[in-house]
């Protein structure tokens, strides 16, 4: 059975790349490139285009490796910057100085 992302045609595999890497991004670095990550409609512009068309690129180049992609991510320069305090507001860019700094939850502590 050939598998499913190989049927899509390039604009599909390109949006599906997009998204996962946009969701990526918000699970480690605690705030998306594009909000909001669970519209299923046509992703709005991104406030740092050239990122996300970077981070697509690599999930493509990556085969759509998710543990290879959050590898990548987790040993960046910025991922391990120290973390941002501030909680960024609706519809402002974010200035990507480190990952937003996130309480522990319950089950963690």
């Amino acid at each position: 059975m050939k598998p499913l992302l190989n049927s899509c045609d390039d604009v599909t595999r390109r949006d599906f790349a997009k998204n996962i890497a946009n969701r990526l991004w918000k699970f480690v670095m605690g705030v998306a490139l594009i909000e909001p990550v669970d519209s299923l409609s046509e992703l709005p512009e991104a406030q740092h285009a050239e990122l996300v068309k970077t981070i697509t690129e690599a999930m493509i180049g990556l085969r759509f490796d998710e543990r290879a992609f959050l590898t990548a991510l987790l040993n960046t320069r910025l991922y391990q910057s120290e973390s941002v305090r501030e909680t960024p507001k609706p519809g402002v860019p974010s200035d990507l100085r480190g990952p937003l700094l996130r309480r522990l939850s319950a089950e963690q502590v």
